[in-house]
């Protein structure tokens, strides 16, 4: 988090822990005015054994309902089990809203969570999504 405190990077719970048996995405967000973003991935138990189980992508547009395309920050061939994944990328684009899509190859249900953390914040304290409660420092 480049040294900051959480009131100075944006996190976002963009996908509660859920059994998944289909592919989908994630809602929009607005992450204009960021520098720098990462996304988590938390896959727990599910999926065929031995397969590439989870193909994550995160995209762009430069509106909310507009036509969101990949720009090459994907998590490929993820596999379950309590395994945690990370991908950082810069927010260098015109194209402000970004969402993530997730597809699980028709591999059997599986259980994941996505959090997307923005960060070079050019104001603070940054407003938070309402789903996330930042607590003071210790």
């Amino acid at each position: 988090m480049l040294g900051h405190n959480a009131s100075r990077v944006k996190i976002i719970s963009a996908l509660s822990p859920v059994a998944l048996a289909a592919a989908g995405s994630t809602a929009a967000y607005n992450l204009a005015g960021f520098e720098f973003a990462t996304v988590l991935a938390q896959l727990g138990s599910g999926g065929s054994a031995g397969t590439n189980r989870v193909l994550i992508n995160v995209m762009r547009s430069a509106t909310s309902d507009g036509t969101f395309a990949g720009f090459g920050a994907s998590l490929p061939n993820l596999s379950a089990n309590n395994q945690l994944y990370a991908r950082s990328f810069s927010l260098d684009s015109s194209a402000g809203w970004y969402k993530v899509s997730y597809d699980n190859n028709n591999n059997g249900s599986h259980t994941m969570g996505i959090v997307i953390i923005a960060q070079a914040a050019r104001t603070a304290p940054v407003d938070q999504e309402g789903q996330t409660t930042v607590f003071s420092d210790v």
